[in-house]
């Protein structure tokens, strides 16, 4: 798939979610960034690239900032 992209999904996701994520109290939306944080530092901590890959993806989605 020659110039195949993932932004315009992750973008659209984003689009239909981020309204749901503003309806959160404050409570909720921080523990659901630490819940997301947590998994994706056990995906890094596996063998397997594609755990990263989906879990930079969902960061990406939920408009987290990835660590490094």
């Amino acid at each position: 798939m020659a110039g195949f992209s993932w932004k315009w999904l992750i973008g659209l996701i984003g689009i239909v979610l981020k309204p749901l994520l503003k309806a959160m109290t404050p409570q909720i939306e921080q523990e659901f960034e630490k819940f997301l944080l947590s998994f994706y530092k056990k995906a890094l901590a596996t063998p397997n690239p594609v755990d990263d890959l989906l879990m930079t993806f969902v960061l990406e989605i939920f408009d987290v900032d990835i660590p490094e």
